[in-house]
């Protein structure tokens, strides 16, 4: 791995990140002109990297709030699924044909790698 700073070591002041490499040393990086400047306004740089060719900025944007419309509580169960809103009640969705699918195409997989194991040559091509 490349040496690198952690954002808590990158210092962005206007168009110039400082990043510091020893207590007290510091390596100022002149980013003005730049062509991500525009795309990365807003944005906060996590991770400067130092390689013999190139710099790499690794930017990260900001956590944007939302607003939460409502919640929904679930419950999985063996055979049903059971939801809990404020706004709907509650909903149990049965899926006890879907469990039925998953077991019989476990139990024909298990019997075909059993076969691939005890017989040889067969490729449970069928």
């Amino acid at each position: 791995m490349s040496p690198g700073a952690k954002g808590t070591l990158v210092h962005p002041r206007g168009n110039v990140l400082s990043v510091s490499i020893f207590p007290h040393k510091y390596v100022n990086i002149d980013i003005s002109g730049m062509w991500f400047l525009r795309r990365m306004h807003g944005w906060e740089v996590t991770i400067v990297e130092f390689h013999p060719d190139r710099i790499v900025i690794v930017f990260r944007r900001p956590k944007q709030k939302h607003r939460v419309k409502g919640y929904v509580g679930v419950d999985m169960n063996f055979d049903t699924l059971d939801f809990s809103s404020p706004q709907h009640g509650w909903v149990r969705m049965d899926i006890r044909p879907l469990v039925h699918v998953i077991q019989a195409y476990d139990g024909k997989e298990s019997r075909v790698r059993s076969l691939t194991k005890r017989v040889p040559g067969y490729k449970g091509t069928r």
